[in-house]
């Protein structure tokens, strides 16, 4: 059975955009020095110093970011690209101090869902933004830790793989499952080294959730139900 957890407020309902065209291009991008990445439109992931060092494509040029421990605390902004507009149909721009660090287009260009941190190792939050850039649903770092996410190839669900903090009688690390139309919530937990802790586990389309064991998968609906 899922575990429950408090649902995540949405402070916004989603738009679906349906003029953005699925061959969008999204990119993050940085004010810093010689700082920028561009994302694909199907997923990208940026790395980030520590001290003087580059990010990807290394420190010798091509794609890579570079951006040493006394350049200015970058501004990093998500941009929407289109063919109509190549210089981005609308930015959103992150709080100061704050950087990208995972980041899924999702399906039909139904928006982006990332994680973002603060340098250098700072634990990593989870960010959805519809359509048009707002964002609309986030799980802080203080909740849960975000260690991964994915999102289903028909853009109608998210998921992220997150650390909880310490609760005796409570999960150690869950997968929250996010209805993108709805702003619904289940989440999948478990102790590490319990039966419950899976081997890995992959979102499928309209919110299937497939968890992997040694003796084999479990599925379970978009509400959390064992199929």
């Amino acid at each position: 059975m899922p575990i429950v957890l408090p649902q995540f407020a949405p402070t916004a309902t989603p738009v679906n955009v349906s003029q953005i065209p699925a061959t969008s291009t999204w990119r993050a991008e940085s004010n810093g020095p010689n700082a920028a990445m561009t994302v694909s439109p199907v997923t990208g992931n940026a790395s980030y110093p520590s001290g003087s060092a580059s990010g990807p494509g290394g420190g010798g040029g091509g794609n890579g970011t570079h951006v040493s421990s006394t350049s200015p605390v970058p501004l990093w902004t998500v941009t929407l690209v289109v063919p109509a507009s190549p210089d981005g149909k609308w930015k959103a721009t992150l709080e100061a101090s704050r950087w990208v660090q995972d980041f899924l287009v999702l399906g039909n260009a139904k928006g982006v869902v990332m994680t973002t941190f603060l340098p250098r190792n700072g634990p990593k939050d989870v960010r959805l933004l519809d359509p048009t850039g707002r964002e609309w649903l986030r799980i802080s770092e203080s909740f849960g830790a975000a260690l991964r996410i994915e999102a289903s190839a028909d853009g109608s669900h998210a998921a992220a793989e997150v650390t909880f903090p310490d609760r005796p009688d409570g999960p150690e690390c869950g997968v929250v499952v996010i209805d993108l139309a709805s702003g619904k919530q289940w989440t999948y937990g478990w102790r590490y080294g319990s039966d419950a802790e899976p081997l890995s586990w992959k979102l499928f389309d309209r919110g299937v959730l497939g968890v992997k064991f040694p003796k084999g998968t479990k599925y379970f609906d978009a509400s959390g139900r064992k199929r």
